[in-house]
This record gives C-alpha cells, structure tokens and sequence, in this order.
C-alpha cells in the first residue's frame, strides 16, 4: 500500500475518492483494487466511427468515454430478428423484380421502335 503526502491530499482534488481504495501501481498503470467494475474491454473504430462517437460524446454532455460506452452498450435492448422464415418471400421479389426489369426493356424497345416509324412516316 502506497501513502500519499500531505501535499497529494492538498493538490489532488479526488484524494478522498483514492483513499478509501487500495492503490497499487503496475506496468506504470494505476490499478484501483476493490473497484466496482473490474473488466476492461476494448475494441477498435474507424475515423468516421471515432468522429461519430466524439460527435454524439459532446452532444449528449458526456466526456467519460467509459461511461458513455457502459450507457450505449448496457442500456440499449438488443433485437435479434430471424430472417429465415421470410426467405422464401424474399427470393420470390427478387425474381419478380428481374422480371419486371425484362418487362420495361421491352417496353422501352417497343416505344424505340414506334418513334422511329413515326419519324419515318413524317418525312415521307
């Protein structure tokens, strides 16, 4: 256990946070014993991601990005939607829509065509 000098308590505005803790060092890193949340995790965002999450942080008021990651990760209910049964459904739109593309080039052909006689005919 590490004490802390007259001076820490002075200058360290969270001192009476830190003293009621076992406070260890390692790898350079202080590790607060006894802490409620004692899993750390990670993970990695792109620069649009990373300007996103800045963006929200400071509209939402919240610097600690702990805490807005515990706030987005925990307080969001997460749905989990079984597309299986609507395989079938989707597999048949997507045939129709091929078939209606088919449908409007051959409209489109037809109405090439029909422009073309009637260009014709007014010349004549």
């Amino acid at each position: 256990m590490y004490t802390l000098t007259k001076l820490a308590k002075d200058t360290n505005p969270y001192f009476g946070l830190l003293e009621l803790t076992d406070i260890c060092e390692v790898d350079k890193m202080k590790k607060i014993k006894n802490r409620e949340r004692s899993i750390q995790k990670k993970f990695f965002v792109n620069e649009q991601e990373a300007e996103r999450i800045k963006l929200i942080m400071k509209e939402t008021g919240i610097t600690n990005f702990s805490i807005f990651a515990r706030r987005a990760c925990c307080n969001k209910e997460i749905f989990s939607i079984d597309f299986s049964e609507y395989k079938n459904i989707i597999s048949e739109i997507s045939a129709t829509k091929s078939e209606l593309k088919r449908i409007g080039n051959n409209i489109n052909q037809i109405a090439k065509h029909l422009n073309e006689i009637k260009i014709i005919r007014q010349k004549n």
